[in-house]
């Protein structure tokens, strides 16, 4: 983030999450985009291997954002379908509680820890599992009353 570009009052922010502007003040603000649309999970498992044969997503990130399984580039059907079925609304509604719980700058950490522990789990069940793994490995991560509400309503 840059205020006032290419001017003498430039002043380059980095990364933040505010900035104090003044009036006349012009934000500039670039960030990679191409996020997509629509649900990652319901994207055609062919497309997914088409990203991936292209350099666009990895194999890792295929299954982790899209729930395609892709040994040596090819989809493996019943492997992909297993992956889709863990990713359930309920999951989603228990990471997203948990992760809101937690200062900004731990919900990146957690969020790939908690990805990582799922060790098939499915459901809200593993995600609050998996999150309680995360916990135990990293005693210094935060545990506030909403994460362990969510938690609980997962249970």
């Amino acid at each position: 983030m840059v205020v006032n570009p290419g001017t003498p009052n430039e002043r380059r922010l980095g990364n933040v999450d505010t900035a104090v502007l003044q009036p006349g003040d012009v934000l500039e603000i670039r960030s990679a985009g191409c996020g997509g649309r629509g649900d990652p999970m319901a994207r055609e498992p062919w497309r997914v291997a088409w990203d991936e044969a292209r350099g666009y997503v990895s194999a890792g990130a295929a299954g982790r954002d899209y729930g395609v399984v892709l040994p040596e580039g090819r989809v493996d059907e019943a492997a992909t379908a297993a992956l889709r079925a863990r990713a359930t609304p309920a999951a989603y509604d228990a990471l997203s509680a948990i992760l809101s719980a937690l200062p900004i700058h731990w919900r990146f950490f957690a969020k790939t820890e908690i990805f990582a522990r799922m060790d098939g789990r499915t459901g809200a069940e593993g995600v609050a599992a998996a999150f309680e793994a995360v916990c135990a490995r990293f005693p210094d991560l935060p545990r506030s009353a909403r994460a362990t509400e969510a938690i609980e309503a997962a249970e």
